[in-house]
Parts: structure tokens; C-alpha cells; sequence
């Protein structure tokens, strides 16, 4: 049996992500945030493992050169 994706509703991604619905927009138009998704009729979500994964991306070494680490 396939796993199933789970989606998260706008709260829980504000949440997660600290962002506002603006910010949020702001980045999906930009390319720079997971696409969401039309849910139903004036509802839309966004996949748990694609947030979790620009979440991941953002906090791993955002603003920082990994190689000027590596030669100190």
C-alpha cells in the first residue's frame, strides 16, 4: 500500500515556517517556496515532506559559506 502525502492547511504552515500569508506568497511567486495546492474551493494546502524539506534547505547553512569553514 503506497503512503499517503499529508497536507498542511496555511495555519500549520505559518506556523512552521514563521512566514505571513504575504511573505508565503511572496516567495511561492518568486519560485522560492513549494507550490500549493487547491484542496477545494477557497481552500488550498501544501505537502508536509516538500515543506519540511525548503524548511531543512532554509536552516542548514543559510547565510553561510561552507567552504570558508572548511579552510579555517
Amino acid at each position: 500500500m503506497p503512503s499517503l502525502r499529508r497536507i498542511l492547511r496555511k495555519p500549520a504552515v505559518r506556523e512552521l515556517t514563521g512566514y505571513s500569508d504575504t511573505q508565503i506568497w511572496r516567495l511561492e511567486k518568486a519560485g522560492q517556496f513549494p507550490a500549493r495546492l487547491q484542496i477545494g474551493p477557497g481552500a488550498v494546502g501544501w505537502y508536509s515532506d516538500e515543506i519540511e524539506a525548503w524548511i531543512e534547505t532554509r536552516t542548514r547553512g543559510f547565510g553561510r559559506n561552507p567552504t570558508a569553514r572548511a579552510a579555517a
